[in-house]
């Protein structure tokens, strides 16, 4: 197997990135949304293993984007749009933000998306009008985190 990047040589290069497998267990996520969200670009694996002629290549993605498919996950359940998540993402990376670091809240109503900075302050992402909802984020994250760091230490 070869891989695509020389730093993957590292001896802590497997504890810090996670197969599809891995992403879709920790991420509570299915085989076909963890291949969409990587088609569309949602997701990008940061090393892509290429195996023996025929075979798939094996993506291995890092701790962020773990995160990143909770994220997106707990927005579509909230019925939110896959192209509105997109827009959202490509929003937040304009203001220098990444959607897998973008605070402990994101509002919506399932038809647009607010980032909470802070607590006096709430930027509507997809400039729509109407009831926010509470995306509960942290505690998800938070739930990672720690199955993360016990893979790491374990």
């Amino acid at each position: 197997m070869e891989l695509h990047q020389a730093s993957a040589k590292s001896p802590d290069f497997r504890k810090r990135m996670y197969t599809v497998v891995e992403v879709i267990e920790l991420a509570k996520v299915s085989l076909r949304k963890v291949r969409l969200w990587t088609e569309r670009g949602l997701l990008v694996p940061m090393y892509i293993a290429t195996g023996a002629e025929g075979n798939r290549p094996t993506y291995y993605y890092s701790e962020s984007q773990v995160m990143k498919a909770v994220i997106i996950l707990e927005m579509r359940r909230r019925k939110l749009p896959l192209k509105a998540i997109e827009i959202v993402d490509r929003k937040l990376k304009k203001r220098g933000l990444r959607l897998e670091e973008s605070g402990n809240y994101l509002l919506t109503n399932g038809q647009t998306v607010c980032l909470a900075n802070d607590p006096g302050e709430a930027v509507d992402l997809l400039k729509h009008r109407g009831q926010m909802l509470l995306i509960a984020i942290y505690e998800p994250l938070l739930e990672i985190q720690k199955q993360l760091q016990s893979r790491m230490t374990g």
